[in-house]
């Protein structure tokens, strides 16, 4: 049985051509016409594309895997100029360093922030997300939870977020060092001559020059040191940010495999 459609052809969503991979899974997956948006040359997202939407938009900002994150002023632009269709944006990695649109929700009711505690609070177990909108996106998100929602929430997830939401002190610990850490690797991948995109996030998209993006990924993982290598962005790779001394590690491996290139 084929389940009747709820967007007709031309009703097509957008959303940024580089971005989440389960976008176009999931538009597939429930047979919801898109539009993907390529990105700039500087791999920001095109704030003109993704105007003039007619099924609604859905980005991520920052972005991934680039790291790259529009200001509010874009942000509010694509809001403006898509003003009858539901705007969500995916703020998942927002606490890293790009300023989040929640005001924007007061001002727009077609606006929908959705945040997770799997990033910024390091609990990607307890499998806890949330959303920041009016209360008629919240209705409808409402109505359909308890059959839909594939994760749902018991008493010791509840606790465990809780507590994480009220220890400011550890949270902004930890924000920090990892912010600064990301921004000691980034100095030192260029010394290396790397191109490193500048990024908002706890990883680093970048794209070495002396090896291939392939060819590093595939030494690493022969020491056991696990990055992403992206099929479609061939040149490009990204880097989580781990701890200190995992990133020195990672750094010094790096630096060897460089210097034993013969030229």
């Amino acid at each position: 049985m084929r389940f009747k459609r709820f967007f007709e052809p031309n009703e097509a969503i957008k959303f940024p051509e580089i971005t989440y991979s389960f976008y176009p899974v999931y538009a597939k997956l429930y047979d919801i016409p898109y539009q993907t948006v390529p990105l700039k040359d500087d791999f920001s997202i095109d704030v003109e594309g993704m105007c003039e939407s007619i099924g609604g938009v859905i980005f991520p900002n920052p972005n991934a895997p680039t790291g790259i994150a529009l200001n509010l002023n874009e942000v509010e632009s694509i809001i403006k100029r898509n003003p009858n269709q539901v705007i969500i944006i995916d703020e998942a990695y927002v606490d890293f360093g790009a300023d989040t649109a929640v005001p924007l929700t007061k001002k727009y009711p077609n606006v929908l922030i959705t945040r997770t505690l799997s990033k910024s609070h390091a609990l990607a177990g307890i499998r806890l997300g949330y959303a920041i909108g009016s209360s008629e996106l919240i209705e409808g998100l409402e109505r359909i939870k308890n059959s839909f929602n594939s994760y749902t929430i018991n008493r010791i997830t509840l606790a465990g977020a809780e507590a994480a939401m009220k220890d400011d002190i550890y949270y902004d610990q930890t924000l920090n060092q990892i912010i600064e850490t990301r921004e000691w690797t980034k100095q030192e991948l260029e010394h290396l001559e790397f191109e490193v995109i500048p990024s908002q996030t706890n990883f680093l998209f970048v794209k070495p020059t002396k090896i291939t993006a392939k060819e590093l990924y595939e030494t690493l993982k022969q020491q056991e040191i696990y990055i992403r290598f992206f099929e479609n962005l061939e040149d490009y790779l990204r880097i989580s940010i781990g701890s200190e001394d995992d990133m020195k590690t990672f750094v010094n491996e790096v630096t060897n495999i460089i210097n034993s290139i013969k030229v």
